[in-house]
């Protein structure tokens, strides 16, 4: 019985859902507040690993797995998305919600024996210190300064790990995602307040169409390189900004024929 509870938290903290969550987040519900989500984000994924290299605490022997546990990734990464989410959003019950959806994730953790808390607060002191200087960062630069800033910084880290380490398939996921979103979202972004549910619902499909077309081609092309295989999430990344505002610029034909 608990260890099914712990595994219905810690869906939450899976692509499975994230995914999702951010391009529907993004095109449905704020686009300001899942953009920045993203890129805390994908900036999170790539700090952990770092961190992880740093310390090198390993995992627990029982896990079989290679690899190291301090801090969680996981649960830094639900601390950073959920988080953002819970500082943006004013209504109380999305507030409580969440509140128990991340204490739910840090229990299941320890409860399966992925993690200990050792692991999992230092993943929430290092989640809750990115939102807290990402926010800062937000108020203090402009938001084209801050995406250079995040650039520069994901692309130190990238280096800090490969220096160390290796660069892992998440590690470029991670980085090329968040530079095509950051490119897309600059190039193509429009100040209108609101964009009508048809273009929203294209939009969906354009994304979802796009995530499953570029993964099945990559998937063909059986490329063995990371440097090149990742390359996909650039794509990905990019479309999720492009498909809103891109198809927002198109006039309804009433409106084409009345100009």
């Amino acid at each position: 019985m608990l260890d099914n509870i712990s595994r219905f938290f810690l869906t939450f903290s899976h692509d499975t859902i994230i995914i999702p969550l951010i391009i529907i987040g993004y095109i449905w519900i704020d686009r300001k507040v899942f953009f920045h989500g993203i890129c805390l984000l994908l900036t999170s994924m790539l700090l952990n690993l770092a961190l992880k290299i740093t310390f090198q605490i390993p995992l627990a022997p029982s896990l079989g797995k290679e690899g190291f546990a301090f801090p969680s990734g996981h649960m830094q990464s639900s601390i950073v998305l959920y988080g953002w989410l819970l500082k943006s959003i004013n209504k109380l019950i999305i507030k409580v919600l969440i509140a128990i959806l991340l204490i739910g994730i840090g229990w299941g953790l320890v409860h399966l024996g992925y993690h200990n808390y050792f692991d999992i607060f230092g993943a929430v002191f290092v989640g809750i210190l990115l939102i807290f200087t990402y926010n800062w960062c937000l108020k203090t630069f402009k938001e084209s300064s801050l995406s250079v800033i995040i650039l520069l910084f994901s692309t130190l880290l990238m280096a800090y790990i490969g220096l160390l380490y290796e660069i892992k398939e998440y590690s470029w996921l991670a980085y090329y995602a968040l530079v095509g979103v950051i490119s897309s979202e600059y190039c193509f972004r429009n100040k209108k307040t609101s964009i009508r549910n048809n273009i929203k619902v294209i939009a969906t499909i354009f994304c979802v169409s796009t995530f499953l077309l570029v993964n099945q081609i990559f998937l063909v092309l059986h490329i063995d390189s990371l440097f090149l295989s990742q390359l996909k999430w650039l794509f990905i990344g990019f479309c999720i900004p492009f498909s809103l505002h891109f198809l927002s610029l198109i006039k309804p034909k009433s409106q084409i024929q009345g100009g």
